[in-house]
């Protein structure tokens, strides 16, 4: 009898465990116990019933789905999961889309309320809808990256070669350096001479004459009598004639459809509408980090669509048999952020079939 007894508790051991399964949707409520019928709204509130459903414990279950219906899910605080909120082999805890469902996580928030300011541009008081000191860089219409108000402008029909100015002065050999090249002083040429009230509210993006390395940098002063920009640091590399280059984040420079400016000491917004205002869903970043993982284990994100963030909108870190699956990553980083950033002491992660792009460096980053 005793041998019974220790062969059933041996299968009871084995048995596939329970699952349990939660429902998130916009039109939810976080006051909701998360069931299909009556669904939260936020991923932290599904991320708090998952760390209740597994208990003192920290031990799950058994698999849990998180489900997530579609629309779009405006987030202005980085979603942070650590070792609570992942499962175990065979339990894994997954975040995803439910069948036939799109939904969109937006690293911001939705701006409104624009009046006119000059001709077709207009204008939005940031402060008046919770920005406390905005700095984004970038603006979305309807899931489209716009561009930041340029000279000169961005040219649609030829946006790797056109839409650039280039260094004044005589060509030299790319491997040839000169004793006046500098880093920090852009000469343009007399047709490119502009007029700004203040320079310093501008930056130069500006690629060395290599063509494999670009750089972001603001502008200190404009000395127009030697038509030449001082930047604030040094670029990686010396800037020389020839190398292209072009201003950026001036408001006189707001002149085409689909342009932006943000004017950050009032926290006033400016845009000029690529269509009418209210057909446009416009959203600018909050987060740097849409959905971040530390030392987290058997965690995985499927199916979901991720756009507006400052930097990498999904970052693991110190985490194991964690993976970005089916996913679209979209729209996001504006100079130096990743699809997907695995970090630390990371093993066993994946990043599989995902559509990555429009990000602002890499698809996939692996820092060891």
């Amino acid at each position: 009898m005793r041998y019974l007894l220790s062969i059933v508790a041996a299968f009871a051991f084995l048995a596939p465990l329970p699952a349990a399964d939660l429902y998130v949707a916009p039109e939810g409520d976080d006051a909701n116990p998360g069931t299909r019928d009556k669904p939260l709204a936020t991923l932290t509130a599904a991320r708090d019933a998952v760390r209740k459903l597994r208990g003192a414990t920290a031990q799950p279950a058994g698999p849990i789905t998180i489900h997530l219906a579609g629309g779009r899910y405006f987030i202005d605080r980085t979603v942070e999961f650590d070792q609570r909120d992942g499962g175990s082999e065979g339990a894994e805890v997954v975040y995803r889309a439910l069948p036939g469902h799109k939904p969109v996580l937006i690293g911001g928030r939705e701006i409104k309320n624009f009046v006119p300011h000059k001709g077709k541009v207009l204008k939005a008081d940031l402060a008046k809808q919770g920005w406390a000191k905005p700095a984004f860089r970038q603006l979305l219409c309807d899931s489209v990256r716009q561009v930041q108000a340029r000279y000169p402008n961005y040219d649609p029909a030829d946006p790797v070669a056109g839409g650039w100015a280039y260094v004044d002065g005589a060509g030299k050999p790319m491997y040839g350096d000169r004793p006046e090249d500098s880093p920090r002083h852009l000469v343009y040429k007399p047709q490119d001479q502009r007029t700004w009230a203040d320079p310093s509210q501008g930056e130069v993006f500006t690629f060395a004459r290599y063509n494999w390395w670009n750089n972001i940098i603001a502008i200190i002063s404009d000395d127009r009598a030697r038509r030449t920009l001082t930047l604030g640091k040094s670029a990686s590399y010396a800037i020389r004639p020839g190398d292209r280059y072009y201003v950026q984040g001036l408001l006189e420079e707001l002149d085409t459809p689909g342009e932006w400016h943000l004017d950050r000491k009032t926290a006033t917004l400016y845009y000029w509408p690529v269509g009418p205002i209210e057909q446009c869903r416009l959203a600018a970043p909050a987060v740097n980090t849409i959905l971040r993982a530390r030392g987290a284990s058997h965690l995985v994100f499927q199916g979901l669509t991720l756009e507006c963030s400052e930097e990498s909108p999904i970052v693991l870190r110190d985490c194991s048999d964690c993976r970005v699956a089916a996913c679209t990553i979209r729209q996001a980083g504006w100079y130096n952020g990743s699809g997907v950033s695995v970090e630390g002491r990371s093993t066993r992660c994946g990043v599989v079939g995902c559509d990555i792009g429009y990000v602002g460096s890499n698809g996939v980053t692996l820092h060891g």
